[in-house]
């Protein structure tokens, strides 16, 4: 198999050295400590995946990545930054990241999701079952990454992930609210508002791929639980998958 190659882009040089030593001696890896720097490495080394930091000095992740694709570069992007904000969903959706890590992260997880979207740009295979986000999921359902409901069900899932019997309502919201000095009525609210947006723009083909249909092919409107419930178990059980070594080829 032929070494992938990884640029990563990113001031800190110990997770860049990290980085590139959990991805191993089947990526060949580039490191870039500035924006400028790692934009004109696009064009000599052809990245076959961009690790990319928002906080670049010199030329920030996001005017990087508007330049790269004012040029018609579609280099599979995964973004890191230490926040999110109604900038960076934006951002997101304007300029087809493929995926977005919140620092910090697992570093060896990390290091799977960057194989997995570099592998599947130099192989091209259809539909793999390499294991989605959350936030993957919902693009894929059309939810606006711009709006803070998107924000408020990543955080809801993971939790639920790591406590599925966590009260939504009593537990859930009150954590997810004191994260951004927010009620737990209004962090309710966002969630509600983005599901109903997704809903209206989305595919039913892409809904019905987490959510059973009604007999007339419709997916009816999740309320908040059933979406966080559903898409947690959707993603404990591709876990359960990876683990027992399945992979659909």
């Amino acid at each position: 198999m032929d070494r992938r190659r990884v640029l990563i882009a990113d001031a800190s040089v110990t997770f860049c050295s990290d980085l590139a030593g959990f991805l191993g001696e089947n990526c060949e890896t580039r490191i870039c400590y500035d924006g400028y720097e790692a934009l004109s490495a696009t064009e000599d080394f052809h990245p076959d995946v961009l690790v990319l930091d928002m906080a670049l000095p010199n030329m920030d992740g996001i005017s990087l990545l508007k330049v790269l694709r004012s040029r018609g570069s579609r280099i599979p992007v995964l973004l890191t930054t230490c926040f999110f904000s109604d900038y960076i969903g934006t951002a997101v959706n304007a300029f087809s990241v493929d995926m977005v890590v919140i620092k910090p992260c697992d570093l060896p997880s990390l290091a799977d999701r960057v194989r997995d979207l570099a592998n599947k740009n130099v192989s091209a295979i259809r539909m793999d079952r390499t294991p989605a986000t959350a936030a993957q999921i919902m693009l894929s359902l059309n939810f606006p990454a711009n709006r803070k409901g998107f924000l408020y069900l990543n955080e809801c899932i993971a939790m639920h992930l790591k406590e599925p019997t966590i009260s939504i309502t009593k537990e859930m919201y009150p954590r997810v609210a004191r994260n951004h000095d927010t009620s737990p009525a209004a962090v309710e609210r966002a969630i509600r508002d983005a599901i109903f947006v997704a809903k209206n723009l989305g595919s039913e083909s892409n809904w019905r791929v987490y959510f059973a249909p009604c007999w007339d092919g419709t997916v009816l409107r999740p309320t908040n639980s059933q979406f966080i419930s559903q898409i947690s178990e959707h993603l404990r059980l591709q876990s359960t998958e990876k683990a027992v070594g399945y992979r659909e080829l």
